[in-house]
Protein backbone atom coordinates (compact mmCIF):
# COMPACT_ATOMS: atom_id res chain seq x y z
CA UNK A 1 0.00 0.00 0.00
CA UNK A 2 1.27 3.47 -0.80
CA UNK A 3 2.33 5.82 1.99
CA UNK A 4 -0.75 7.68 3.14
CA UNK A 5 -0.83 11.31 2.04
CA UNK A 6 -2.51 13.94 4.15
CA UNK A 7 -3.08 17.66 3.99
CA UNK A 8 -2.62 20.35 6.61
CA UNK A 9 -3.59 24.05 6.58
CA UNK A 10 -0.76 26.39 5.59
CA UNK A 11 -0.38 30.13 5.12
CA UNK A 12 -3.30 31.91 3.46
CA UNK A 13 -5.57 28.92 3.95
CA UNK A 14 -3.79 26.73 1.44
CA UNK A 15 -3.18 23.01 1.77
CA UNK A 16 0.14 21.24 1.45
CA UNK A 17 0.94 17.57 1.04
CA UNK A 18 3.01 15.70 3.58
CA UNK A 19 3.87 12.12 4.40
CA UNK A 20 3.65 10.80 7.92
CA UNK A 21 6.79 8.78 7.34
CA UNK A 22 8.82 11.76 6.16
CA UNK A 23 7.58 14.56 8.41
CA UNK A 24 5.08 13.73 11.12
CA UNK A 25 6.67 10.51 12.31
CA UNK A 26 10.29 10.17 11.11
CA UNK A 27 11.25 7.56 13.71
CA UNK A 28 8.25 5.63 15.02
CA UNK A 29 8.65 4.35 18.54
CA UNK A 30 8.15 0.62 18.96
CA UNK A 31 5.29 -0.24 21.34
CA UNK A 32 6.05 -1.90 24.68
CA UNK A 33 5.58 -5.64 24.83
CA UNK A 34 2.57 -5.36 27.13
CA UNK A 35 0.99 -1.95 26.52
CA UNK A 36 -1.48 -0.76 29.08
CA UNK A 37 -3.70 1.58 27.11
CA UNK A 38 -7.08 2.61 28.53
CA UNK A 39 -10.00 2.04 26.17
CA UNK A 40 -11.74 5.27 27.17
CA UNK A 41 -11.06 8.44 29.08
CA UNK A 42 -12.72 8.45 32.47
CA UNK A 43 -14.27 11.87 32.17
CA UNK A 44 -17.95 12.61 32.59
CA UNK A 45 -17.74 15.28 29.90
CA UNK A 46 -17.20 12.60 27.24
CA UNK A 47 -20.31 10.73 26.14
CA UNK A 48 -18.72 7.37 25.42
CA UNK A 49 -20.67 4.41 24.08
CA UNK A 50 -18.96 1.32 25.60
CA UNK A 51 -20.52 -0.89 22.92
CA UNK A 52 -18.88 1.11 20.12
CA UNK A 53 -15.54 1.06 21.93
CA UNK A 54 -15.61 -2.67 22.57
CA UNK A 55 -16.83 -3.72 19.13
CA UNK A 56 -13.92 -1.95 17.44
CA UNK A 57 -11.14 -3.71 19.33
CA UNK A 58 -9.40 -6.67 17.73
CA UNK A 59 -8.57 -9.86 19.56
CA UNK A 60 -5.87 -8.76 22.06
CA UNK A 61 -3.89 -11.95 21.46
CA UNK A 62 -2.97 -10.76 17.96
CA UNK A 63 0.69 -9.69 17.67
CA UNK A 64 1.31 -5.94 17.39
CA UNK A 65 3.69 -6.66 14.53
CA UNK A 66 1.31 -8.85 12.55
CA UNK A 67 0.61 -6.40 9.74
CA UNK A 68 1.70 -2.99 8.59
CA UNK A 69 -1.30 -1.92 6.56
CA UNK A 70 -4.02 0.52 7.47
CA UNK A 71 -6.98 0.42 5.10
CA UNK A 72 -9.25 3.39 4.37
CA UNK A 73 -12.90 2.71 3.50
CA UNK A 74 -15.46 5.39 2.69
CA UNK A 75 -19.16 4.64 3.19
CA UNK A 76 -21.50 6.69 1.03
CA UNK A 77 -24.86 6.46 -0.71
CA UNK A 78 -28.38 7.83 -0.45
CA UNK A 79 -30.56 7.81 2.67
CA UNK A 80 -31.76 4.47 4.05
CA UNK A 81 -29.15 2.49 2.16
CA UNK A 82 -27.98 0.42 5.13
CA UNK A 83 -24.67 2.13 5.92
CA UNK A 84 -25.01 1.77 9.70
CA UNK A 85 -26.01 -1.89 9.44
CA UNK A 86 -23.19 -2.61 6.99
CA UNK A 87 -20.66 -0.98 9.32
CA UNK A 88 -21.86 -3.12 12.23
CA UNK A 89 -21.75 -6.24 10.07
CA UNK A 90 -18.24 -5.96 8.65
CA UNK A 91 -16.78 -4.49 11.86
CA UNK A 92 -17.64 -7.76 13.58
CA UNK A 93 -15.97 -9.71 10.79
CA UNK A 94 -12.82 -7.57 10.83
CA UNK A 95 -12.31 -7.57 14.60
CA UNK A 96 -12.73 -11.35 14.69
CA UNK A 97 -9.97 -11.60 12.08
CA UNK A 98 -7.58 -9.41 14.06
CA UNK A 99 -8.19 -5.86 12.84
CA UNK A 100 -8.94 -2.79 14.90
CA UNK A 101 -11.73 -0.77 13.28
CA UNK A 102 -11.86 3.00 13.63
CA UNK A 103 -15.06 4.81 12.65
CA UNK A 104 -14.66 8.43 11.60
CA UNK A 105 -17.98 10.25 12.22
CA UNK A 106 -19.95 12.15 9.60
CA UNK A 107 -18.53 15.68 9.62
CA UNK A 108 -21.65 17.58 8.42
CA UNK A 109 -23.57 16.03 11.31
CA UNK A 110 -20.92 17.25 13.76
CA UNK A 111 -21.28 20.80 12.42
CA UNK A 112 -25.08 20.83 12.28
CA UNK A 113 -25.47 19.25 15.72
CA UNK A 114 -23.08 21.94 16.98
CA UNK A 115 -25.41 24.69 15.82
CA UNK A 116 -24.01 25.39 12.34
CA UNK A 117 -26.67 26.05 9.73
CA UNK A 118 -26.40 24.89 6.15
CA UNK A 119 -26.96 28.05 4.04
CA UNK A 120 -28.56 26.25 1.11
CA UNK A 121 -27.90 26.82 -2.57
CA UNK A 122 -27.99 30.39 -3.94
CA UNK A 123 -30.98 31.14 -6.14
CA UNK A 124 -30.00 32.84 -9.40
CA UNK A 125 -31.36 36.35 -9.66
CA UNK A 126 -32.49 36.53 -6.04
CA UNK A 127 -31.70 39.56 -3.90
CA UNK A 128 -29.49 37.56 -1.54
CA UNK A 129 -27.82 35.36 -4.18
CA UNK A 130 -24.29 36.65 -3.53
CA UNK A 131 -24.69 36.56 0.25
CA UNK A 132 -25.87 32.93 0.17
CA UNK A 133 -23.10 31.95 -2.25
CA UNK A 134 -20.43 33.38 0.04
CA UNK A 135 -22.00 31.77 3.13
CA UNK A 136 -22.22 28.42 1.34
CA UNK A 137 -18.57 28.50 0.30
CA UNK A 138 -17.53 29.37 3.85
CA UNK A 139 -19.62 26.49 5.22
CA UNK A 140 -18.31 23.93 2.74
CA UNK A 141 -14.76 25.23 3.07
CA UNK A 142 -14.90 24.81 6.85
CA UNK A 143 -16.40 21.33 6.37
CA UNK A 144 -13.57 20.33 4.01
CA UNK A 145 -10.94 21.57 6.46
CA UNK A 146 -12.53 19.69 9.38
CA UNK A 147 -12.89 16.54 7.27
CA UNK A 148 -9.21 16.69 6.36
CA UNK A 149 -8.18 17.15 9.98
CA UNK A 150 -10.43 14.47 11.46
CA UNK A 151 -9.39 11.91 8.84
CA UNK A 152 -5.72 12.62 9.46
CA UNK A 153 -6.21 12.41 13.24
CA UNK A 154 -7.84 8.99 12.96
CA UNK A 155 -5.04 7.80 10.69
CA UNK A 156 -2.33 9.05 13.04
CA UNK A 157 -3.88 7.31 16.04
CA UNK A 158 -4.52 4.07 14.12
CA UNK A 159 -0.93 4.03 12.88
CA UNK A 160 0.49 4.59 16.35
CA UNK A 161 -0.85 1.23 17.57
CA UNK A 162 1.32 -0.73 15.10
CA UNK A 163 -1.64 -3.07 14.64
CA UNK A 164 -3.59 -4.00 11.50
CA UNK A 165 -6.45 -1.55 11.22
CA UNK A 166 -9.31 -0.37 9.05
CA UNK A 167 -10.55 3.21 9.21
CA UNK A 168 -14.13 3.65 8.04
CA UNK A 169 -15.23 7.14 7.04
CA UNK A 170 -18.94 7.92 7.37
CA UNK A 171 -19.04 9.79 4.08
CA UNK A 172 -15.93 11.15 2.43
CA UNK A 173 -14.48 14.25 0.88
CA UNK A 174 -16.26 13.97 -2.46
CA UNK A 175 -19.69 13.72 -0.85
CA UNK A 176 -19.48 17.51 -0.59
CA UNK A 177 -19.46 17.64 -4.39
CA UNK A 178 -23.02 16.30 -4.48
CA UNK A 179 -24.28 19.40 -2.68
CA UNK A 180 -22.64 21.98 -4.98
CA UNK A 181 -22.79 22.96 -8.61
CA UNK A 182 -19.69 21.86 -10.51
CA UNK A 183 -18.35 25.41 -10.80
CA UNK A 184 -18.66 25.95 -7.03
CA UNK A 185 -16.98 22.59 -6.36
CA UNK A 186 -14.05 23.53 -8.60
CA UNK A 187 -13.80 26.88 -6.84
CA UNK A 188 -13.81 25.14 -3.46
CA UNK A 189 -10.93 22.91 -4.57
CA UNK A 190 -8.91 25.89 -5.80
CA UNK A 191 -9.56 27.88 -2.62
CA UNK A 192 -8.23 24.99 -0.53
CA UNK A 193 -5.30 24.03 -2.78
CA UNK A 194 -6.82 20.62 -3.57
CA UNK A 195 -7.58 18.49 -6.60
CA UNK A 196 -9.99 15.63 -7.15
CA UNK A 197 -7.02 13.27 -7.44
CA UNK A 198 -5.66 14.45 -4.06
CA UNK A 199 -8.93 13.56 -2.40
CA UNK A 200 -9.44 10.23 -4.14
CA UNK A 201 -5.97 9.05 -3.09
CA UNK A 202 -7.07 9.16 0.54
CA UNK A 203 -9.29 6.08 0.20
CA UNK A 204 -8.67 2.45 -0.73
CA UNK A 205 -12.34 1.60 -1.22
CA UNK A 206 -15.55 3.58 -1.69
CA UNK A 207 -18.71 1.67 -0.84
CA UNK A 208 -21.86 3.24 -2.27
CA UNK A 209 -24.89 1.62 -0.66
CA UNK A 210 -27.87 2.41 -2.86
CA UNK A 211 -30.89 3.89 -1.10
CA UNK A 212 -33.84 1.61 -0.44
CA UNK A 213 -35.83 4.11 -2.53
CA UNK A 214 -34.36 2.29 -5.53
CA UNK A 215 -35.66 -1.27 -5.73
CA UNK A 216 -36.67 -1.74 -2.08
CA UNK A 217 -39.24 1.05 -1.75
CA UNK A 218 -41.39 -0.74 0.82
CA UNK A 219 -38.44 -0.68 3.21
CA UNK A 220 -37.70 3.02 2.80
CA UNK A 221 -38.36 4.70 6.12
CA UNK A 222 -37.63 7.89 8.05
CA UNK A 223 -38.44 6.36 11.44
CA UNK A 224 -34.93 5.08 12.17
CA UNK A 225 -33.24 8.43 11.61
CA UNK A 226 -34.71 11.66 12.97
CA UNK A 227 -32.56 13.73 10.60
CA UNK A 228 -33.95 11.97 7.51
CA UNK A 229 -36.54 14.10 5.77
CA UNK A 230 -36.21 13.05 2.14
CA UNK A 231 -39.17 11.67 0.24
CA UNK A 232 -38.57 8.62 -1.96
CA UNK A 233 -38.06 10.84 -5.01
CA UNK A 234 -35.67 13.11 -3.11
CA UNK A 235 -33.76 10.10 -1.81
CA UNK A 236 -33.31 8.82 -5.36
CA UNK A 237 -32.12 12.22 -6.57
CA UNK A 238 -29.57 12.47 -3.75
CA UNK A 239 -28.36 8.91 -4.36
CA UNK A 240 -27.77 9.77 -8.02
CA UNK A 241 -25.81 12.91 -7.12
CA UNK A 242 -23.62 11.06 -4.64
CA UNK A 243 -22.88 8.29 -7.11
CA UNK A 244 -21.98 10.84 -9.79
CA UNK A 245 -19.72 12.68 -7.33
CA UNK A 246 -17.55 9.57 -6.95
CA UNK A 247 -17.80 8.10 -10.46
CA UNK A 248 -14.37 9.44 -11.49
CA UNK A 249 -12.91 6.85 -9.10
CA UNK A 250 -14.37 3.85 -10.87
CA UNK A 251 -11.57 1.44 -9.92
CA UNK A 252 -12.17 2.01 -6.19
CA UNK A 253 -15.95 2.50 -6.29
CA UNK A 254 -18.23 -0.43 -5.47
CA UNK A 255 -21.97 0.13 -5.86
CA UNK A 256 -24.12 -2.21 -3.76
CA UNK A 257 -27.68 -2.19 -5.05
CA UNK A 258 -30.88 -3.78 -3.75
CA UNK A 259 -30.97 -6.71 -6.15
CA UNK A 260 -30.95 -9.14 -3.20
CA UNK A 261 -32.65 -9.09 0.18
CA UNK A 262 -31.06 -6.97 2.90
CA UNK A 263 -28.99 -9.79 4.49
CA UNK A 264 -27.67 -10.51 1.00
CA UNK A 265 -26.77 -6.85 0.56
CA UNK A 266 -24.80 -6.90 3.82
CA UNK A 267 -23.02 -10.08 2.80
CA UNK A 268 -21.96 -8.52 -0.50
CA UNK A 269 -20.51 -5.55 1.38
CA UNK A 270 -18.68 -7.88 3.76
CA UNK A 271 -17.21 -9.90 0.88
CA UNK A 272 -15.88 -6.76 -0.81
CA UNK A 273 -14.25 -5.55 2.42
CA UNK A 274 -12.79 -8.99 3.11
CA UNK A 275 -11.25 -9.09 -0.37
CA UNK A 276 -9.62 -5.69 0.24
CA UNK A 277 -7.81 -6.87 3.38
CA UNK A 278 -7.31 -10.53 2.48
CA UNK A 279 -3.49 -10.32 2.34
CA UNK A 280 -3.34 -9.16 5.93
CA UNK A 281 -5.95 -11.73 6.97
CA UNK A 282 -3.60 -14.45 5.68
CA UNK A 283 -0.68 -12.85 7.52
CA UNK A 284 -2.62 -12.68 10.78
CA UNK A 285 -3.78 -16.29 10.44
CA UNK A 286 -0.22 -17.50 9.86
CA UNK A 287 1.03 -15.55 12.90
CA UNK A 288 -1.66 -17.03 15.15
CA UNK A 289 -0.79 -20.54 14.02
Amino acid sequence: MNIHTFFVPCDKGKISNHSYLSSMDPSPVSPPSSPKIPLIRHDSSHHVDPHLVERSQANPSISLQTAKHIYHICLTGGPCGGKSSALEYFTKMLTEKGFDVFTCPEVPTILINGGCRYPGMPVAGSQDEEFVRIALMEFEGALIQLQLQIEDSFYRIARSTKKPAVIVYDRGMLDVRAYLTEDLWELLLVNNGLTNDNLLERYDLILHLVTAAYGAEKFYTKSNNTARRETIDEARELDDKLRKAWEMCERKLQVIDNSTDFPGKLQRVCSIVEKLVEKDIISITETKE
